[in-house]
């Protein structure tokens, strides 16, 4: 959230999250992640539009078995393709170097300065009692090739004072503030380096949200439409009158149309289907019974199974000589 705060301008909105229709939660550590999934979902209600990010250590790995239901005796709370692994893969700059947390996104320079900072301002007595070890551990980190959580616990781990369970967000929020204080004229590397990285997460996670957004869609629109075709044909088993028809079927056509392309099939049949009723309403037949009602309770059904790709739901509705050039619904 405070990077996106950080890079956001006119000019690069469409490359940041946007935080008006995107909400970032925080799981507090890779095992409750499948609680907060699990939370996010209401009955048997489908999970909403969500993507997950992890840590691309043994734990975020070992999590998205868990909530993707790879691991035996787990429940499917999500797809893995909504699921991100963070690793080198993310940026060129990247590439060779170890990433298991999200701290390792900030050049390891950067993120030593900014541990430095957190020391100098919460752990003055040890800057000023072991001054020389530390600037010796921060020299022998700069060349660590574990991440940048290991290396600087590494540094903790050799002044007296220091603890290997220092804070992150603490150190994060200085590396924040090393970002606000440069200038677009003169940027230092890490900085422009780290932005670049940033902008290139922002990019996937946008991708797969989106991607997210659509399969929520289908899955809420399918299920309405399941919903709303069952209880109408349910209560209506042995006739339907005209009117009531046409206001299930535009009650369909709305639900086919709440998302662009989601729906594209589904209104096609309908349109199929409104079309027969029309021809019902200006012939005067106010009621549908008999075999005349079962025909149209099959297309309705058929619609039910499959609402995404229903397929040609108003054949068996048309003359038996003009079946063989129907084109509703494919």
């Amino acid at each position: 959230n405070e990077m996106v705060r950080t890079l956001i301008t006119s000019d690069t909105a469409f490359q940041c999250l946007d935080l008006n229709s995107v909400v970032v939660v925080s799981a507090d550590g890779a095992p409750n992640i499948e609680k907060v999934l699990a939370a996010s979902q209401w009955g048997d209600e489908p999970l909403p539009a969500t993507v997950v990010l992890v840590d691309g250590d043994e734990a975020g790995r070992a999590v998205i078995d868990e909530i993707t239901g790879e691991f035996p005796g787990k429940k499917r709370l999500i797809d893995k393709k909504f699921c991100i692994l963070l690793s080198a893969d993310l940026h060129d700059s990247m590439k060779g170097s170890v990433v298991e947390t999200i701290e390792d996104m900030v050049p390891r320079a950067l993120y030593i300065k900014a541990f430095k900072s957190y020391v100098q301002r919460w752990h003055p007595g040890a800057v000023r009692e072991h001054g020389k070890a530390l600037d010796s551990a921060i020299g022998e980190a700069e060349a660590d090739t574990r991440g940048n959580v290991a290396a600087v616990q590494g540094i903790a781990g050799k002044v007296d004072g220091l603890t290997k369970d220092y804070d992150k967000l603490g150190v994060l929020g200085n590396v924040i503030a090393e970002v606000q204080a440069t200038s677009s004229d003169d940027t230092p590397t890490d900085v422009a380096v780290l932005k670049q990285r940033v902008l290139a997460l922002f990019a996937k996670l946008n991708e797969t949200i989106v991607r997210s957004q659509q399969e929520a869609a289908r899955t809420s629109m399918s299920t309405n439409v399941k919903r709303l075709v069952r209880e109408f044909v349910r209560v209506r088993e042995n006739g339907c009158t005209v009117l009531e028809l046409r206001r299930h079927l535009q009650r369909l056509s709305r639900e086919s149309r709440v998302v662009h392309d989601v729906g594209e099939h589904l209104a096609v049949a309908v349109e199929g289907l409104e079309r027969a009723v029309l021809k019902l309403e200006q012939s005067g037949q106010g009621r549908l019974l008999g075999k005349e009602w079962a025909r149209w309770k099959k297309a309705l059904e058929q619609i039910r199974r499959d609402p995404l790709v229903p397929g040609q739901v108003d054949i068996d509705l048309l003359p038996i000589d003009n079946r063989g050039e129907a084109k509703v619904g494919a």
